[in-house]
């Protein structure tokens, strides 16, 4: 290894490679060291230059009986740091050194990567991946003018519709004259949201097509080495299918609004209508929810199909799931209250794909945004922010004063329930803004409010609470006044987790082995018919995916620790 400050003589004779900064300079000049941080060859002057710089001068440099020969790989382990790649698992997928073939590998098919690599130019592999980036541009190059071509329906749509208002407002008095530029203002937000949206997937159509012709420079750069090929080519896979789901993600988002003058009938004949000029609709979005059906859960039917398997070797006991989330992506989140952790799974594959070890035991949990989450702690009378992405990541944890067990989220606020008797609202630090306690009500509306939800709707949001003391499900407002109570003693016994589908409440009846739905327009409650081999048994939490059709139950089930997570395909009654 190279010393900073301290010069060496080299033998140059027993290195066979090029310095990699000469020959992009077409020059080929024999290679004198290695830089294992740069990860280049370099020839003595090079090493000399590389010394020199400041940025530079203190990385290490491997000399030639250090230096693996070009038959072998000079790329750096991610998780082993110093350690070289030699060896690739079938089984994984996975690129690993010699640490990861002994400690995680042991027991799969590995390949010697030198040994599989020289003919890995002429592979089908190789071929198939730039075949599929060189398709990628060509997709990601059409999207790009479309949304050009985009630009000029905006703004001749615009043009058009405000020639139709102001010929329009031509007839009517000073009182239409107002409506009038109230409808423009609309209108030209409508344009000012279009453009805006375009430019942003302008510029992320030039942000992939770059990032696409990045990864396929550094496949031909390194088409001159088998091994960096080989490896760079596998890397380069997870990028593909990264740009190969953005590019879907901005064809999916290039939503334009499709919008009309409307004239209102009544403004022609009498100026005093209170609709006056007229309005400018979304015809988009109104066809989209005219065709968009309706999720009812009562009627359709669910067959069993495999569960989830949630069990981790590092499990100190048998999971206890009280709470599940749904995720965007196709993941479930999970809170394994027994072995104090929080495990993120893969719906598509049924993976297990993170698990983290949290101080102390989680009980419930609220999705923020997209990426974040609040999981209550009642015995250390906590709250947990926790970041989801490829890991869980824990957050800030607040300190709160009571033994808080339900909780959801709404507009910068988080609404708890207490073990027993109580409800409440705290803003994001857990201060507590609104309280309702049992010791305030003769009535006594709850004993044991383990679970809650908030459901937002065109009037508003309102919170559902399950009461596993009363048997029953309470809604109220967001000042915790209490609208409505739902019982059904033959139906709602011992309710816990609680989740919305649409304008359905789903009820888990732990007492009743049964996954209850209550219509929350009409209040009527409905048993849903599970075809399962050995029934529900106290189920915990429960969620429906439409996206995938499927019904997930958590539930308590000491017979069969597999199935904690089961699924439930969800089709059309007949």
């Amino acid at each position: 290894m190279e010393v900073p400050g301290k010069q060496r003589t080299y033998d140059t004779k027993t290195l066979d490679a090029t310095c990699q900064p000469c020959s992009r300079d077409g020059e080929t000049l024999p290679a004198d060291v290695y830089c294992s941080v740069c990860k280049e060859f370099l020839c003595s002057t090079c090493r000399n230059e590389h010394m020199q710089f400041k940025a530079t001068k203190g990385h290490a440099l491997l000399h030639a009986t250090d230096l693996p020969t070009q038959d072998e790989s000079t790329e750096c382990c991610d998780i082993h740091r110093g350690e070289l790649i030699k060896y690739f698992c079938l089984n994984h997928q996975s690129l690993n050194c010699g640490h990861c073939s002994v400690l995680d590998h042991k027991a799969c098919d590995q390949q010697i990567i030198s040994d599989v690599a020289k003919e890995f130019k002429e592979d089908q592999e190789y071929m198939d991946i730039t075949g599929a980036f060189a398709e990628l541009l060509k997709k990601i190059d059409a999207c790009s003018s479309d949304v050009e071509s985009s630009f000029d329906i905006v703004r001749t749509l615009c043009e058009k519709e405000t020639s139709e208002v102001g010929q329009y407002r031509d007839t009517l008095n000073k009182y239409i004259e107002e409506r009038d530029n109230s409808l423009r203002k609309v209108i030209e937000q409508m344009k000012s949201n279009d453009e805006t949206l375009l430019d942003t997937l302008r510029q992320r159509c030039v942000n992939l097509k770059s990032k696409a012709e990045e990864s396929i420079g550094k496949l031909k750069a390194k088409e001159i080495n088998a091994i960096r090929l080989f490896i760079e080519v596998k890397r380069t896979k997870k990028i593909f299918q990264g740009l190969r789901s953005a590019l879907a993600a901005i064809r999916k988002e290039k939503t334009i609004h499709q919008y009309q003058f409307k004239k209102d009938h009544a403004t022609e004949g009498v100026l005093a209508s209170k609709t006056g000029l007229g309005t400018v609709e979304n015809i988009q979005d109104k066809k989209k929810t005219e065709s968009l059906g309706s999720a009812d859960l009562t009627r359709m039917q669910f067959a069993e199909t495999s569960p989830i398997p949630v069990n981790s070797k590092d499990d100190k006991t048998h999971c206890f799931l009280t709470n599940m989330l749904l995720l965007p992506r196709d993941r479930l989140l999970l809170t394994d209250f027994e072995n104090a952790t929080v495990k993120l799974v893969d719906l598509k594959t049924s993976r297990l794909l993170a698990r983290v070890k949290l101080q102390s035991r989680p009980f419930s949990m609220c999705l923020i945004n997209e990426t974040m989450v609040a999981v209550s702690f009642p015995e250390v009378r906590g709250i947990q922010f926790l970041e989801i992405k490829e890991q869980i990541l824990l957050g800030d944890m607040l300190k709160v004063v009571d033994k808080y067990y339900g909780i959801a989220y709404y507009d910068e606020r988080l609404v708890v329930s207490h073990y027993s008797e109580k409800l409440a609202l705290t803003d994001m630090k857990g201060k507590v803004v609104k309280e309702k306690n049992n010791k305030e009500n003769k009535q006594q509306p709850f004993a044991y409010p383990w679970y809650l939800t908030v459901v937002r709707g065109h009037q508003g949001a309102v919170i559902y609470v399950s009461d596993l003391g009363t048997s029953t499900i309470t809604k109220l407002d967001m000042d915790l006044n209490i609208l409505q109570t739902f019982k059904d003693f033959a139906l709602l016994r011992g309710p816990k987790a609680i989740a919305t589908v649409e304008n359905q409440l789903l009820i888990c009846g732990s007492r009743s082995n049964s996954i209850i739905c209550l219509d929350m327009s009409s209040g009527e409650i409905t048993n849903l018919s599970l075809k399962a081999k050995e029934g529900i048994i106290s189920p915990q939490s429960v969620c429906y995916s439409q996206q995938l059709g499927k019904l997930y139950v958590a539930c308590q089930c000491e017979v069969d620790i597999n199935k904690l997570v089961n699924v439930f395909v969800a089709t059309q009654r007949h």
